[in-house]
This record gives C-alpha cells, sequence and structure tokens, in this order.
C-alpha cells in the first residue's frame, strides 16, 4: 500500500512539474522594455518649413525626418568610431532635415484597393485613405507635386484593381498618374524617374508589410537605386493579425523596421500643414 500511495505521489509532483514547464513565463517590467510611439517625435526640436516658391513655379520646403539606429550618427551624419573595428553604439531615433521641392520630389500611393476579395479589407484600409492619405495626395497634387498611384491591371485580374474614388477623381482630372505594375519594371520606372528629374519618393499605401515594401517598386525594391526613399506611417497600415487589428501592432513593427534601415519617416501633420500652407 505504502508503495502505492508513493507511486501517486511521485506521479503528481511530476505532472506538478510538467504543467509549470508549459505555462508561459511572465515578463517583468524593465525600463529598457519601454514602449514608443512611432508616431510622435519627441526629441526632434521644431524647424521652421518655410515654403518659396521660385519664377517658375516650383516649392520648396524643408521637413525634418527621422530613422533608427544601433549606431550613434553623429551631427555629419557619419558613425563615431571607438577604434578601428568598433562603431559608437546609441540606440535612438536620429533626425534630418531635408530639403524637398515640387521639382525633384513624388508622392507614391501604393495599391490603394477599393475592391478587395475581403470586405473587411476594403472598409479598413479605406478608412485610413480617406482620413490621411488623400487629403495628403489632393495638397500635394495642389502644390504642384507628381502623384503616382499604382494598382494591378483589370485585364490581368478579377479583383484588387479599383482604387478608391477620391484618388479615382485625382486620375480623372489629370492631378495624379495611374501606372500598372506589369507595365512599369524597376528599370522602366527609374527612367521614367530620372527623365522627369525625380530624386525623391515618399511612399504610402497598402499594405505596409506586404505590397509597400515587396514590390518591385516598393521600398525594398528600390533601396540603393538612386532615390532618396522616405514613408509617411500614418498614411499606411499593414496586414495585421487577428487580435492587431485594432492596436496596428503588425504596422508599428514594420514602421520601424522601415525607419530603420529603409526610407526615412515623415509626419504625416509636418508635411500636410506645409502643403497645405
Amino acid at each position: 500500500m505504502k508503495k502505492r500511495i508513493m507511486a501517486f505521489l511521485l506521479a503528481g509532483v511530476m505532472l506538478l512539474a510538467l504543467a509549470a514547464c508549459t505555462q508561459p513565463a511572465e515578463i517583468e517590467e524593465d525600463e529598457t522594455m519601454a514602449s514608443f510611439d512611432l508616431w510622435v517625435d519627441d526629441d526632434g526640436a521644431e524647424i521652421d518649413p518655410e515654403v518659396t516658391k521660385g519664377e517658375d513655379g516650383t516649392l520648396t520646403y524643408k521637413l525634418r525626418t527621422k530613422s533608427y539606429s544601433h549606431w550613434y550618427i553623429n551631427e555629419e551624419g557619419g558613425y563615431d568610431y571607438l577604434s578601428e573595428t568598433k562603431i559608437k553604439t546609441g540606440d535612438d531615433w536620429y533626425y534630418y532635415d531635408i530639403d524637398f521641392s515640387t521639382a525633384d520630389t513624388a508622392f507614391i500611393v501604393m495599391d490603394p484597393w477599393c475592391d478587395w476579395a475581403d470586405d473587411y479589407l476594403n472598409e479598413y484600409f479605406g478608412a485610413v485613405t480617406e482620413k490621411t492619405t488623400l487629403p495628403l495626395m489632393q495638397a500635394a497634387a495642389e502644390s504642384g507635386h507628381k502623384v503616382i498611384i499604382l494598382t494591378n491591371d483589370p485585364a490581368n485580374f478579377k479583383y484588387n484593381t479599383k482604387i478608391t474614388p477620391g484618388l479615382q477623381e485625382l486620375v480623372d482630372a489629370g492631378k495624379a498618374e495611374l501606372l500598372y505594375h506589369s507595365d512599369w519594371p524597376q528599370d522602366k520606372f527609374l527612367a521614367k524617374l530620372d527623365e522627369e528629374g525625380i530624386t525623391k519618393l515618399i511612399y504610402t499605401g497598402y499594405a505596409s508589410n506586404m505590397c509597400v515594401i515587396t514590390r518591385d517598386l516598393g521600398i525594398s525594391k528600390m533601396i540603393g537605386k538612386g532615390k532618396q526613399l522616405f514613408f509617411v506611417p500614418e498614411c499606411s497600415a499593414a496586414m495585421e493579425h487577428a487580435d492587431t487589428w485594432e492596436t496596428q501592432e503588425v504596422h508599428k513593427a514594420t514602421t520601424f523596421i522601415i525607419g530603420q534601415v529603409q526610407a526615412k519617416l515623415i509626419d504625416f501633420e509636418d508635411i500636410y500643414n506645409v502643403l497645405k500652407k
């Protein structure tokens, strides 16, 4: 009997130990794990975004952009070295005052569809377009900026081709250019930009973690092609997980990655307020 009781006790202890091993460990709060807001430039000193207009009608203005770096970036925009083989670390947001003009800067709207195969996506992304993307593109077009809207050719796709009505109105009015992905391989697109004097591309559109970065004309593929790349997070959104559509955790993470190595970030209010002057 004693042996049988001991066996039961031992089995119970083993089950408890196994259960403890399968429980997720609680993460203790740590100051180094503090959350941050990608949308606010808390540490960036404000600049005067004075807008000037040339005799030819060209608008020029300066904006503060930002990117995140593990390495310390000095005032000259380079790295400080601790030794020949070590770079000084300084995890932080770094700020860059960039000159833009209607002559050298184009806005890209990636796949702003209103005919997704999922009604929820039409509503979700459409709300972002109406709130930020469309007003910014209207202001950009009125200021004289080139606005390029990219989508699929309806001759080749049954859905994911139609752009939102407000953006379509810009196209119909000749204030924005609609291009089909299949018609514009990267080399042809770059040649077009060179011919038009475009050296800076400001990206918006959907989804940030998919088409915006992975398309042939998207941010990741355009790195190292001789263009300065920028991204407006508020004019975009990601394909989220089932439980992150409200918090936008995937979009925030994607924005952080873009801001690290792919493109400098521009605050929506900063650029919209400048273009509406």
